[in-house]
């Protein structure tokens, strides 16, 4: 089954909210709203292709995965809203979305960058070690850049060296 992967728009805010935000309160039962979110409120803007990626996963027409980046300062990258809809885990859409970010990456991006993320524990034990299989390792916060975005509730961190 081929899915295929594109960047996001604004047209697509609607399908990717829905799908973010059924995992986040459903699945983890976290207590988020758009107020903290105000980024996914405007793709284009907070995403441009040149400083930043916002990459789709579709199936049948739906959004079914995501996955973002978006440079810190000079030398950091910060991987945000990777999400898989669960009837889709476990069927290569992760890796897929991970592939073309990192491909994409390579090309905007300098040597020794580093694609840094950051999650909860408890509730990404499957995603840490999704994570681990592609080269990121766990680090102490007090490594990321003091402008790291994480919610409260993170308390595992992650890095990659970037390789072009």
């Amino acid at each position: 089954m081929m899915i295929p992967i594109r960047h996001a728009n604004n047209k697509d805010i609607d399908a990717i909210c829905s799908l973010i935000f059924n995992i986040w309160q459903q699945e983890y039962g976290f207590d988020v709203s758009f107020d903290d979110t105000p980024d996914l409120l405007d793709i284009e803007a907070n995403y441009p292709k040149e400083s930043a990626g916002f990459l789709l996963a579709t199936y049948q027409g739906k959004v079914i995965g995501t996955i973002a980046t978006q440079r810190l300062e000079k030398g950091y990258w910060v991987l945000k809203r990777m999400f898989v809809h669960s009837d889709h885990r476990g069927t290569g859409v992760a890796q897929r979305l991970m592939g073309e970010l990192l491909a994409w990456l390579q090309q905007n991006s300098d040597k020794g960058d580093m694609l840094c993320l950051s999650t909860n524990e408890s509730q990404a034990v499957r995603a840490k070690y999704f994570y681990l299989r592609n080269g990121f390792a766990v680090i102490s916060k007090d490594i990321l850049p003091r402008t790291f975005p994480y919610f409260h509730e993170d308390n595992l961190f992650m890095q990659l060296e970037l390789k072009r």
